[in-house]
């Protein structure tokens, strides 16, 4: 493996206090919201530590004791819930139902807080901390959210068709009929708010056209700009806007023939991550990381896998169609963890530093999910799995 780092700023999430007032989501059963709270789903107090000034955020679906989450044939009738943890202390606790489903990919960890989507008597519900704060008409999922100034800003595409809409507290600001968003709220590459972004002090996300030949385009604080720059027809794997400059990738780029890749937002200068083969060895495909800072090549193997950059380090997952789990990182040989896991989520990691956190749920139901970090295993006490995992800083007084 070849290893030329240089520095990157690690990605961040800032601690929020809770929304008590609004409308309570989640089943009948109520909701919890204490951050003291003692219970079945506190963790075990040794866990891995960032630095001073980091905090360790992680997401989890616990279901009654004895119910087989793995089967998944009765979640909308359990009484399961969603609980946000905060350094291992439960801080949220969200009844689901309704609004508020066991699925992974329908809630977010994002400044801190936990918000939940869903569709609920034909209206897209979307809650946070266990609270009612957004609704609008139609059957839409979420592909960016963005908490910005005491608003929030959202969007998202139709369940039914590939129409989009970017919306600020509800209000539309911008919709197409038809359009393909780049990245999601389930992307590791993307931030925490997902395909829509803060570019300096603007909001930015792009797209390209359903037409033929396609086109692309960048939307910035609710306003389209056709990305004129970049020939109509080229297909991109990714297109963003970072520190105010454009930066995108074809299949074909920079000696590689990408079989996916994607931009880590860790600086100025982006990392570019995905599967690729060298064009002129033919090694490959194999997972690559390009610092676009100086164009040096890092090779963790695991074609296929899902790679995180942050500042100081980068790492390689992989899950096998056999429940195994593979991990690589620069100057490490590659490993298959010991054990079958189910995969949940790519969010199920994250790195900041030198620190990487790779959240497992065990496919043994008589097994407890547990976090990694620097080698070590931190088991959670619930019945369920841990859905998504953040490592960021607190939010200043």
């Amino acid at each position: 493996m070849k290893r030329i780092l240089r520095p990157l700023l690690c990605l961040l999430l800032c601690g929020c206090e809770l929304v008590e007032t609004g409308i309570p989501l989640g089943s009948p059963h109520g909701r919890d919201t204490a951050r003291s709270r003692r219970d079945s789903t506190s963790a075990a107090p040794d866990r891995p530590a960032a630095t001073a000034d980091t905090t360790l955020w992680f997401s989890a679906v616990v279901f009654p004791d004895g119910y087989d989450w793995h089967r998944d044939s009765a979640a909308a009738s359990v009484d399961a819930r969603i609980v946000l943890y905060k350094d291992f202390e439960p801080v949220v606790s969200v009844h689901c139902g309704g609004a508020v489903s066991t699925d992974a990919d329908m809630h977010h960890i994002i400044g801190g807080d936990l918000y939940t989507e869903g569709v609920e008597n034909g209206r897209t519900v979307i809650g946070r901390n266990g609270v009612q704060v957004l609704s609008f008409d139609g059957a839409w999922f979420l592909k960016g959210l963005l908490p910005r100034a005491g608003s929030i800003y959202t969007l998202s595409q139709s369940r039914g068709g590939s129409a989009m809409t970017l919306r600020k507290d509800g209000t539309v600001l911008f919709t197409k009929e038809r359009g393909n968003i780049f990245g999601s709220l389930s992307d590791a590459a993307f931030a925490e708010t997902g395909a829509l972004y803060g570019d300096g002090g603007d909001y930015v996300f792009c797209y390209w056209s359903a037409t033929n030949p396609r086109n692309h385009y960048c939307v910035r604080n609710g306003c389209e700009e056709p990305v004129t720059n970049i020939a109509s027809g080229l297909v991109l794997w990714d297109l963003r806007y970072i520190g105010g400059q454009q930066w995108a990738v074809t299949k074909l780029f920079n000696g590689f023939s990408w079989e996916d890749a994607r931009f880590w937002a860790v600086g100025a200068m982006p990392a570019l991550c995905g599967t690729a083969r060298d064009v002129t060895t033919g090694r490959g495909p194999e997972s690559v990381v390009l610092h676009c800072e100086d164009f040096s090549i890092e090779t963790l193997g695991l074609p296929g896998a899902t790679v995180y950059v942050g500042d100081r380090d980068a790492a390689a997952v992989l899950y096998g169609r056999d429940g195994t789990v593979s991990l690589a990182q620069p100057g490490r040989p590659a490993t298959v963890l010991e054990g079958n896991y189910t995969y949940i989520s790519d969010r199920c990691c994250a790195i900041c530093g030198k620190l990487f956190v790779m959240a497992l749920s065990p496919s043994d139901i008589d097994e407890k999910p547990f976090l990694m970090a620097g080698g070590r295993r931190f088991e959670v006490d619930i019945n369920g799995f841990i859905s998504a995992v953040a490592i960021g800083t607190e939010k200043e007084d």
